[in-house]
């Protein structure tokens, strides 16, 4: 079970114990009602803030690479056209590129914050 992964990372951290344990209960939530597809679950950096209820973005951080390191979520840059779909994705922001073609428009585009958004997927396990 995915919960399990979380234990070592609630013992290490009490100091961030309450938002790990927040994630931990909402994906078992998920993979209670839903099997392996749990780790098909995507979600935005504020949804993520909002289940975990961090309370700041210091304590997010903390979360968040927690959550990467232990290998329990991956996290993604996604560059979205200005018309909303993904034109490509990057694991980092070194891996971004300055310019991308937005195939919707049909012009080449430079990459701005505004056109990044932050993803975080549940990992597989050896398992999955």
């Amino acid at each position: 079970m995915l919960s399990k992964r979380f234990s070592p990372l609630i013992e290490e951290n009490p100091q961030i114990a309450d938002a790990l344990v927040r994630v931990a209960e909402h994906l078992e939530d998920i993979e209670r009602a839903s099997g392996a597809k749990v780790y098909d679950v995507t979600m935005n950096i504020t949804r993520l803030f909002d289940i975990s209820q961090a309370g700041s973005s210091a304590r997010f951080a903390k979360v968040t690479t927690l959550l990467v390191q232990a290998g329990i979520m991956e996290r993604r840059l996604i560059i979205r056209s200005p018309l909303g779909p993904e034109i490509l994705q990057v694991s980092s922001w070194y891996d971004c590129p300055t310019q991308v073609f937005d195939p919707l428009r049909g012009v080449e585009m430079e990459v701005s914050d505004s056109d990044l958004e932050t993803m975080y997927s549940v990992a597989k396990d050896e398992l999955h």
